[in-house]
């Protein structure tokens, strides 16, 4: 036998013993009899009715169901309560019937809840630019002001990076005028005039605006 089947035994012989062990700690660890003390909860069917036992914040028992185009979402109410447009509505239906909700997209409802659920639990990072920009839209139809804030500030450093005309374009969609200065000022300050099509693009008052901010920095 090989010095290299004699190592690969010693690491089997090692690696059973470490799960073996592994296995006994996780097994003491859950067992009753290693946990002194801990406090007994209702029978099961008492559970789901004695609030003093639920966690104020982490147990969802309450869902609405919402309609957005041809899809059914049901959401933990705790969600929607936060709504400043539905939370009237909450609170005068508990009926089977869904809430139904226009002026988003599915992929946008979708969106939303991807990333309020990740602020919680996975982490936001692997979101996209359009992704971001569907849970605004979510937010800002909904009347949310937490999630508008944070998608906003997590959609800020991506827009310095798309073309300016885009840009104009998403922070009007979403009514966000902090958006509006860093591409404005992008377009004022190049070498290249408006297109004919830039120009139909901003509209004559916006496009009015940019030429002459850009006759007074190109004439001194």
């Amino acid at each position: 036998m090989s010095h290299l089947d004699d190592s690969l035994d010693e690491q089997d012989e090692v690696m059973s013993y470490v799960s073996t062990t592994f296995s006994e700690v996780d097994a003491q660890s859950l067992s009753p009899a290693q946990v002194p003390g801990t406090p007994k909860l209702p029978v099961a069917e008492n559970l789901s009715t004695s609030k003093e036992w639920r966690h104020p914040k982490f147990y969802w028992s309450d869902f609405v169901d919402i309609q957005v185009e041809s899809m059914l979402y049901r959401v933990p109410r705790a969600v929607l309560q936060q709504s400043e447009i539905l939370e009237s509505n909450l609170d005068a239906d508990k009926a089977s019937s869904a809430l139904y909700v226009n002026g988003i997209t599915a992929q946008e409802m979708e969106a939303f809840l991807d990333v309020s659920d990740a602020r919680e639990v996975t982490g936001d990072n692997q979101f996209t630019f359009e992704q971001w920009a569907g849970a605004l839209a979510t937010a800002d139809r909904l009347g949310i002001p937490r999630i508008r804030s944070y998608a906003t500030k997590r959609l800020t450093d991506s827009l310095n990076q798309l073309d300016p005309f885009d840009c104009i374009d998403v922070a009007t969609k979403y009514r966000v005028d902090e958006w509006l200065f860093q591409p404005f000022l992008r377009i004022c300050e190049r070498l290249e005039p408006l297109s004919s099509a830039e120009i139909l693009r901003l509209g004559s008052e916006r496009a009015g605006a940019v030429c002459r901010v850009r006759e007074k920095l190109f004439t001194h």
